[in-house]
């Protein structure tokens, strides 16, 4: 009777026990697999590069009072040497995702919020396919879809009964005068039929879910639901769906998946989005949006009304989270587009660093992040010129400026073999072959980030131009 009982208990709990075991192993194995890959590759280039210079391989020592003064450009890279740290504390702490398939339905509604200036058909309508196309594989939770566009643009979903159009009138004003995207978030926050309870993806109209974005949805609002938190949520953003056709500008947009690990997945961990948030692939309740006070940000705001809205978040206690799983977005279509969307970026983060209204404290790290964006032309023009000059860095300096070189190295190869793994179709020598071209390419993409910073800085423009893709 008690062996009985006994093979019962051990029949019912051993399964159990043993799949959380290897859910606990899997999980501490890729962990421990992504961080010492991570000090592998600093330690040995670190190593690699302190070894050249002690042996004299790269540079000379400045022989003369000027020689001596230029040499000390160096301390150039002291900020980004900070900023590379954290970056890499965030890639070490990084936890990846595992088992989202198992991810079970929630009651909780969700709404898609697509917002677009109703130009870009094609784009808007693969997104809203593709929204029910994977909502339909993997039916997690009631969904609906709405479009916000200005005005009376034409649409051609006005008749689908599963898409709620939000129009905005051409006469309609905020409060405080909020211009472009940030004026239509608002008065889709203000307007939509949807209650308050409901959970919003903030999304662009190239922003398209993906299986694991979706489950990873599913995951994050029923953690929040149950824990009473409701946190607001981003995840990490891929390019590599038109690689194939955009080779180039995907390979330049593999910074931004790589430091979703870095800086933005460490400022997730604790809560606080002091580096600013992504225009998409946002997800917060519909009352902590209205708590927040909405998208009405002003002139000083609308530019990059994420950045913005990330501040006021953490100026009112509203706390962030990270979350698994991806969307899709693709890459400019063309340089000079490329070169505007930075101009951008630069314009309107230092409009926000330096006026928004929130405390000084939590605009510290984005005057930072404007300080290093502002230097980066200064710096790399230092790197290019050393190159002929042909100093040796003093010992002090090395150590920065190889870590910040690296951690730019380590962004661009982790986006790019995350973009190519989430793609498929890559044999192992495709991925390696793609890698030293995006290593041999990180010098020319700094020069055209550097475009982006020195077009904003000597043509200052305060509109929002739309990216063509």
């Amino acid at each position: 009777m008690i062996l009985a009982v006994l093979q019962l208990i051990f029949s019912l709990v051993l399964p159990s026990l043993i799949a959380k075991i290897q859910k606990a192993s899997a999980i501490f194995t890729s962990v421990l697999y992504r961080r010492f890959g991570v000090i592998v590759l600093f330690a040995s280039g670190v190593a690699f590069l302190l070894l050249l210079q002690s042996q004299g391989s790269l540079g000379r020592t400045p022989q003369n009072l000027v020689e001596q003064f230029l040499s000390f450009g160096y301390l150039l890279y002291i900020p980004n040497f900070l900023m590379g740290m954290v970056g890499v504390m965030g890639f070490l702490s990084f936890r990846p995702a595992l088992a989202l398939e198992g991810v079970v339905a929630m009651p909780f509604a969700v709404t898609f919020r697509i917002v677009s200036r109703g130009e870009n058909h094609q784009a808007l309508n693969a997104t809203i396919a593709r929204c029910k196309a994977e909502m339909q594989s993997n039916p997690l939770f009631n969904y609906s879809i709405e479009v916000v566009i200005d005005g009376n643009r034409h649409f051609p979903h006005d008749d689908d009964p599963h898409i709620n159009v939000i129009r905005v009138p051409d006469d309609y004003q905020t409060p405080r005068h909020t211009r472009f995207k940030a004026r239509a978030l608002h008065y889709a926050v203000m307007n939509s039929k949807r209650s308050d309870t409901t959970w919003t993806v903030y999304l662009d109209e190239e922003t398209q879910p993906t299986a694991s974005g979706v489950q990873g949805l599913c995951r994050m609002i029923s953690e929040e639901e149950k824990s009473g938190q409701l946190r607001v949520g981003q995840g990490a953003i891929l390019y590599g769906r038109t690689f194939l056709s955009s080779r180039f500008l995907t390979l330049a947009d593999c910074i931004r998946t790589g430091d979703d690990f870095g800086r933005y997945y460490l400022q997730h961990r604790f809560g606080r989005p002091l580096f600013g948030l992504h225009g998409s692939w946002v997800v917060a309740r519909n009352d902590i949006v209205k708590f927040s006070g909405g998208f009405d940000v002003g002139p000083n705001g609308h530019i990059t009304e994420d950045a913005h809205w990330a501040l006021v978040l953490v100026q009112k206690g509203i706390k962030t989270r990270w979350i698994d799983g991806y969307m899709e977005e693709q890459s400019a279509l063309s340089i000079s587009d490329f070169i505007r969307q930075r101009a951008r970026w630069f314009t309107g983060i230092r409009l926000v660093a330096f006026n928004a209204p929130v405390k000084t404290q939590w605009r510290v790290p984005m005057l930072f992040l404007i300080m290093l964006w502002s230097l980066a032309p200064i710096t790399i023009g230092y790197t290019f010129a050393n190159i002929f000059m042909g100093f040796k860095p003093p010992t002090l300096a090395r150590v920065p400026m190889i870590i910040s070189y690296l951690y730019v190295l380590s962004a661009y190869l982790i986006g790019l073999w995350t973009n190519l793994k989430q793609r498929g179709g890559f044999q192992w020598f495709e991925t390696f072959g793609w890698s030293v071209v995006i290593v041999l390419l990180t010098p020319i993409f700094g020069l055209i980030e550097m475009l982006g910073v020195l077009s904003a800085i000597f043509y200052p423009h305060r509109g929002f131009h739309v990216v063509k893709k």
